[in-house]
């Protein structure tokens, strides 16, 4: 009895109040990983990927657009007298121009965009 009143021999007095009761995350276990402990965990940052290179088809897309631009600047008159034509009514020739424009850049962006759209869903 006088030992469990001594503390000796017992549970408590086995502790060591030096060595703390959780895990610890030494320094020299983790130095060949580079990752870390926790990578992959929601708070640490990816490193870029070839999904954010640029490639050829964001060229066409640009190239597309700069040509289609300068297309509708430059040459004013040939476009206008064409849409005209097919459209008689201004509202929806301007309409038709636009749709036909921004249809074929936002279709030649998304197929340069595929693989990150797919990612990201």
């Amino acid at each position: 009895m006088a030992s469990r009143i001594s503390g000796e021999n017992t549970e408590a007095s086995k502790v060591n109040p030096a060595k703390p009761s959780y895990p610890v995350i030494s320094a020299e276990r983790d130095a060949g990983n580079k990752q870390g402990r926790y990578a992959g965990h929601m708070g640490t940052i990816p490193p870029a990927g070839r999904l954010y290179r640029f490639t050829g088809l964001d060229a066409a897309a640009f190239g597309l657009y700069v040509s289609l631009a300068a297309v509708l600047s430059l040459a004013t008159a040939p476009v206008t007298a064409f849409v005209q034509h097919v459209f008689p009514d201004p509202a929806t020739a301007v309409f038709a121009i636009n749709l036909a424009f921004y249809a074929s850049v936002g279709l030649f962006a998304v197929a340069a965009a595929w693989r990150v759209i797919a990612r990201t869903s």
